[in-house]
């Protein structure tokens, strides 16, 4: 074996072992897309967070993961120009799932050159941060009412402190 045969066999097997890993990845779905935005590979990951199976999504735009507010917006044909112009885009915001309900996500979409320049496809992870999301929520929700106690606390201190200080006073006289 030659060493142009050799280097094209270790490719093909390390290509195998990626493809692999990226089909048994569960906690992001990893997709890729022609220069079009149709998905034209799907991992298992991708069908845990979006509900459909490879079958009913190849071929399909990926604009069918937007709301509907999104795709009026332009948001899908934005984020594939962005990461035509500069290498990559990145996005959070509300997507749909197969099923009709919305999951909070984070998109990577990253642009696929030729090597004359010319984009030839685009890779797209996206990763469900709901649970997160949610919690930022939370967080903030109890936050915020924990600076509302705390004003609560500082005026009736002050009120208190008044309260006090009068009838400190009001002793002081009654001595004399």
């Amino acid at each position: 074996m030659g060493k142009k045969e050799s280097t094209e066999h270790t490719f093909d097997k390390n290509a195998g072992h990626f493809n692999k890993m990226v089909e048994v990845v569960q906690d992001y779905a990893i997709l890729l897309l022609n220069k079009d935005g149709n998905i034209i590979s799907w991992n298992s990951g991708a069908e845990k967070i979006k509900g459909f199976t490879a079958n009913e999504i190849i071929g399909r735009h990926f604009s069918v993961f937007y709301t509907p507010e999104d795709i009026n917006a332009q948001v899908p044909a934005q984020l594939l120009e962005h990461a035509i112009q500069n290498g990559k885009s990145e996005h959070e915001g509300w997507r749909i799932r197969k099923d009709g309900s919305t999951f909070w996500a984070s998109v990577v979409i990253t642009a696929e050159y030729d090597a004359n320049g010319t984009v030839t496809g685009f890779l797209k992870i996206t990763r469900d941060l709901t649970g997160q999301k949610t919690n930022r929520e939370q967080l903030k929700e109890y936050t915020e009412k924990l600076e509302q106690k705390n004003e609560e606390v500082i005026r009736n201190a002050h009120v208190l402190t008044l309260i006090l200080n009068s009838m400190g006073e009001g002793v002081a006289a009654a001595d004399i």
